[in-house]
């Protein structure tokens, strides 16, 4: 019996290495073009990549929390900023409103700023927890089945907290553009120049909205040269 199942483990990994022969080439060597079955030398030097990119990946995901949790207590910032100069807008006397406008403009631009370099910190740190991911559900099979692939879950698909943290992004992009044009069209400004500001805060609402960076792509390996 023993020795029909180790029959079946051998031939799943067989299968699982000619389907896959490209990323394995990848890692060992175009040797394994001539192999039909991993080595025991080669499954050592996998064993080792595994471990490693079960450790990289633990890694990127707390790297990628931590980003976060730096860019929201400046976005804070910039809100009470905003509120504060809003308060002092409303208060001031009608002639003298206009610094404070100009202020809440420039802030909403710095907060903009400051979104959009939170949403490429969130995409790139996306890319490589999906890139770590990659490597174990490539080498998982020759060491602890399909772990990392079996999901059990009571929902028939969970909620991506990657692509919630980009929808968030997504908001405070938008808030900002609200604020930076509320804040502008009080200003005394030219009926173009107004109508540039408008387009262009537009022409940056759907840039964003296009450009999804969690949209589905065909996976491509490639290896860095030295």
């Amino acid at each position: 019996m023993r020795l029909i199942i180790n029959e079946k483990n051998n031939s799943s990994h067989d299968d699982h290495f000619q389907k896959n022969i490209e990323y394995f080439a990848t890692i060992l060597g175009n040797e394994v073009y001539k192999q039909s079955t991993p080595t025991e030398r080669q499954l050592t030097l996998l064993n080792e990549a595994y471990k490693q990119a079960l450790d990289t990946r633990k890694f990127e995901i707390e790297l990628y929390w931590k980003r976060a949790s730096f860019i929201w207590p400046v976005n804070g910032a910039l809100l009470v900023l905003i509120g504060i100069f809003a308060k002092l807008f409303y208060d001031a006397p009608p002639d003298k409103r206009t610094e404070f406008l100009l202020a809440i403009s420039v802030i909403s631009l710095l907060g903009y700023l400051v979104s959009m370099i939170s949403s490429g910190l969130s995409q790139s740190g996306k890319y490589w927890q999906e890139n770590w991911e990659y490597h174990l559900d490539m080498l998982e099979p020759f060491f602890c089945g399909h772990l990392f692939k079996t999901h059990i879950s009571r929902r028939p698909k969970p909620y991506s907290i990657s692509e919630l943290q980009d929808t968030i992004n997504l908001i405070m992009l938008l808030l900002w553009i609200l604020i930076f044009v509320v804040s502008i069209s009080k200003i005394s400004l030219t009926t173009w120049e107004l109508l540039i500001i408008i387009v262009s805060a537009i022409v940056l609402i759907f840039y964003k909205l296009i450009h999804n960076p969690f949209r589905k792509k065909k996976w491509t390996i490639n290896q860095k040269k030295i």
